[in-house]
């Protein structure tokens, strides 16, 4: 448990105060066994936080259900700002698929579905500013989207561990989008510094796997989900700007199966 705690305080250290218009939930994979199976998990990592749930409706469909947030507020060095950091993303996922068992532990899924998430971000590019010496860069981020995802899930569930590795394709709508760079000089005068600003709107599409491995008990069990988001196409910012969706996702969370046998 000791182990664990500090695992959850690096996860915190690690997470970036950086903002990004997407940053990637772990993939739900509950890879269920029968029917009335209820599963729920509660997780935190380098991208938020989040609780994901899954109900086995018969013997071979699976409903789930996710919410991903990103809350942030930079430390306040005490001088009055009247328009302070923050951070603050969200993320919904609905959808539901097929499932079935192989072997003694072997699992296996295709989901699918769909949901909406908006970031609203006023926060200094902590990432991407350590990259230039005297040069601090403030990002602004409104927008708002709709997505749908598909995934396929394959993985071992035994009594007292678990490995699962999924692939999912996300596809995001932007329905509204801005996005802006101001880049400040640290010290004196200099040349115009580069900034951005840019509406956006459209379709990008992902493709994340994800990899996940849990120990513990039947009903009760500690988990480590890690994965990246492959930008397949799609728009982003110029390269020298960075980019605007978080690739890398680790976090570790605590399961809870209601119905083991």
């Amino acid at each position: 448990m000791n182990n664990f705690i500090k695992l959850i305080f690096l996860f915190a250290v690690l997470s970036s105060c950086s903002p990004y218009l997407y940053s990637p939930e772990p993939l739900n994979m509950p890879l269920p066994d029968h029917k009335d199976e209820v599963k729920a998990n509660i997780y935190y990592g380098s991208n938020g936080g989040g609780l994901q749930g899954s109900y086995a409706i018969d013997s071979n469909f699976v409903l789930i259900g996710d919410f991903a947030f990103v809350a942030q507020k930079p430390a306040n060095d005490g001088i009055p700002d009247p328009d302070p950091e923050h951070i603050n993303n969200l993320h919904l996922s609905f959808g539901g698929g097929y499932f079935s068992s192989f072997g003694n532990h072997g699992r296996f899924e295709i989901l699918a579905g769909g949901g909406f998430g908006n970031a609203n971000a006023h926060a200094i590019d902590a990432d991407r500013t350590l990259t230039f010496d005297d040069f601090s860069r403030m990002i602004d981020i409104r927008a708002n989207y709709m997505h749908l995802f598909g995934q396929v899930d394959i993985g071992s569930m035994g009594q007292n561990a678990e490995i699962a590795f999924g692939l999912r394709a996300r596809s995001l709508f932007l329905t509204y989008g801005k996005y802006q760079v101001t880049t400040d000089a640290f010290f004196g005068p200099t040349d115009p510094l580069p900034s951005l600003s840019q509406n956006l709107s459209g379709e990008v599409v992902f493709a994340e796997p994800c990899l996940r491995a849990g120990v513990g008990f039947e009903k009760v069990r500690l988990n480590l989900s890690m994965g990246y988001s492959f930008r397949v196409f799609g728009h982003d910012i110029p390269s020298s700007f960075g980019t605007m969706y978080q690739p890398f996702f680790i976090s570790t969370g605590i399961s809870v199966n209601l119905f083991a046998d």
